[in-house]
């Protein structure tokens, strides 16, 4: 987003573009997996879509219901929006547009659980049999649930059911603060919200102050922000995994053990919520193999101090509580197996579907920019490769004939000449665009390459040279290029 602004109109256009198009995919693939959730007309539109006939790979349920409630909470909505947009244009201080962020995200998700149903949209999306507030009163004390969590698992929940024991855990403290729906709602959204303090955080750690602004707006007006904040756990366990992402890395970069330390411990706190926080190891794990050339001894420190306080915290779990984190993924397991439809469900469609329907939640803006810079990074990577393979050993460079790279050219091969250093003329046809800058270097140079010589020919990509001298004041040659 910051640097479309920064582009001509013409770059502004082509983004506008780009979005409208991944808007038209987005809401085909939703149309077309109503209908197919449906049977392709089988089950008839008067049959409730909730729970189980969903706008595949959306989890989004096609029941248009607005109340009484409906115009006041978009008020509030709309209000909100306004506010993160003005924030973001202000000049307020960083810990202060941080406080502010956390401060309009909690009424705009709370105005849009509101929609529906007024103040009972907040508690409708953990009013049922399958949430975490269900199974509070499994919870006998903390110490004894977690020790026996593995033989209380196919009683739980059927959300808990599938996490570690950390998510109950979770609830049964907000139980403790506030008994009932209302405060297990209200404490969800709240601690949600605080998902703005680690996400702008780790932007502007990686790309500064402007970064950080960005992406506080991007995170506050994101669809999938609000409609997860507003309410479902996995805004809670956002939280926990960007924490521990966020001090994991600035352990890294700056070279800190106690930003180290805090980083095993918001790891090890993740894992006790969900078992997707394995996928921060791949994360973390990049960014300490891209730094092991220029800092070995600390990268490598840096994950032994991490594993080791994971490790650690786990084994004084289990001494004190007697919670065995290998137990309760067995027992997952064995639940998931045994539930209907679970183990049978096909994952081939689920595999993109998924990539689609997070992608699209991000909001449509972010999902167009995300996909076209892939597609940029995919492209930049594959002439790289190009270029890697086919550049020959021997190869002189381009300069030192006499000869330059196009400041515009991306991948080299739309060479021009360096003005001529004697009375030669130079007629070359550039090469198409296919070919990468190693096998434009013997038609631009006249030294011979492997058992060439004057007057043969290098087949190399497809090139033919030919070169004879030709009288003049000084030495040069006069090439001519031609295309197989």
């Amino acid at each position: 987003m910051r640097a479309l602004l920064q582009r001509p109109a013409t770059t502004a256009g082509g983004f506008g573009r780009a979005t409208a198009a991944t808007a038209a995919v987005v809401v085909a693939v939703a149309v077309l997996g109503t209908f197919a959730m449906r049977g392709w007309g089988r089950v008839p539109w008067s049959t409730p879509s909730v729970p189980w006939y969903h706008s595949f790979p959306f989890y989004l349920f096609l029941d248009v219901h607005l109340s009484r409630w409906a115009l006041p909470a978009g008020a509030v909505v709309a209000g909100a929006v306004a506010a993160v947009v003005a924030l973001h244009r202000g000049r307020a201080r960083w810990p202060v547009r941080v406080a502010a962020t956390v401060a309009l995200e909690l009424p705009l998700a709370l105005a849009v659980a509101a929609l529906r149903d007024g103040p009972r949209g907040w508690t409708a999306p953990l009013d049922s049999t399958g949430e975490y507030p269900a199974g509070v009163g499994q919870v006998h004390g903390i110490a004894a649930f977690l020790g026996g969590f593995p033989e209380l698992l196919a009683s739980l929940p059927s959300h808990a059911a599938g996490h570690p024991a950390g998510a109950m855990v979770v609830y049964e403290l907000l139980d403790r603060v506030w008994p009932g729906l209302v405060g297990a709602a209200l404490g969800t959204v709240a601690i949600g919200c605080l998902g703005a303090v680690v996400a702008g955080s780790l932007a502007r750690d990686e790309l500064g102050e402007e970064g950080g602004r960005w992406a506080l707006t991007a995170w506050a007006l994101s669809p999938v922000v609000v409609l997860y904040v507003a309410t479902s756990a996995d805004a809670v366990f956002a939280v926990a995994l960007g924490a521990a992402v966020l001090a994991a890395h600035r352990g890294l970069v700056r070279r800190s053990a106690p930003w180290t330390l805090a980083g095993g411990v918001g790891l090890w706190a993740a894992s006790m919520l969900t078992y997707s926080s394995a996928l921060l190891l791949v994360f973390l794990g990049v960014r300490a193999a891209g730094r092991l050339r220029a800092d070995r001894a600390w990268a490598l420190a840096w994950a032994a101090l991490t594993a080791g306080t994971v490790l650690a915290l786990a084994g004084l779990c289990w001494l004190a509580t007697g919670y065995d984190p290998v137990a309760a993924v067995r027992a997952v397991a064995a639940v998931y197996r045994a539930a209907p439809g679970s183990a049978g469900r096909p994952w081939l469609p689920w595999v993109p579907g998924d990539l689609l329907a997070f992608g699209g939640m991000l909001g449509l803006p972010l999902l167009a920019a995300l996909v076209a810079r892939a597609a940029g990074v995919v492209r930049e990577r594959a002439w790289t490769s190009v270029d890697a393979v086919a550049r020959p050993s021997a190869a002189p460079s381009p300069t030192s004939s006499g000869w330059k790279r196009s400041r515009s050219s991306r991948s080299g091969c739309q060479a021009r000449p360096a003005p001529p250093r004697c009375g030669s003329s130079s007629r070359v046809r550039p090469a198409p665009p296919a070919m990468s800058s190693a096998s434009c270097m013997p038609a631009a140079t006249s030294v011979p390459t492997g058992p060439t010589s004057s007057g043969g020919r290098c087949c190399m990509g497809g090139w033919r040279t030919r070169s004879r001298s030709t009288p003049s004041s000084g030495w040069c040659n006069r090439r001519t290029t031609r295309w197989r």
